[in-house]
């Protein structure tokens, strides 16, 4: 029980430390300001109203996924592309310039936190991040 207890309490630290790196590479990469929020962070069962999904799975002794989630007007103004006069069909049609740029940001972050959670699991093997555009479905399983 009490080694199941320290094992959540890590993989909580760890998604608060993924969060943060999103937060400094963002700043490092784009300029972008973002702070975590605390809510952010609760456990429970993810959802995204729409938008934006980055998922980056990863697989050792445990399996999981980081995700991070936006909208998409967001994306483009990290990655430098958004114009004020844009449409929606025009953000449509910048997704290969912001969605591979959020990609590689979010590669970024999930391989310095992934060290840390290779310190207490072994090695871990990270998946290229998915860029998913909409609403997904997800299994009612808490996060």
């Amino acid at each position: 029980m009490l080694k199941s207890k320290l094992h959540d309490v890590f993989l909580r630290a760890n998604a608060a430390l993924f969060a943060q790196k999103v937060c400094q590479t963002f700043r490092e990469m784009s300029n972008a300001t973002f702070d975590v929020l605390p809510a952010t962070l609760n456990k429970g069962l993810f959802t995204h109203p729409g938008g934006m999904i980055l998922d980056a799975r990863f697989a050792g002794r445990v399996q999981g996924d980081y995700f991070l989630a936006m909208d998409e007007t967001t994306a483009c103004k990290i990655a430098g592309g958004y114009r004020e006069e844009m449409s929606a069909e025009d953000i449509i049609a910048s997704r290969t310039e912001h969605g591979q740029f959020m990609k590689e940001l979010t590669n970024i972050s999930v391989g310095q936190s992934l060290a840390e959670l290779e310190k207490y699991l072994g090695s871990v093997t990270a998946f290229s991040p998915l860029a998913v555009y909409g609403v997904l479905d997800f299994p009612h399983v808490i996060s």
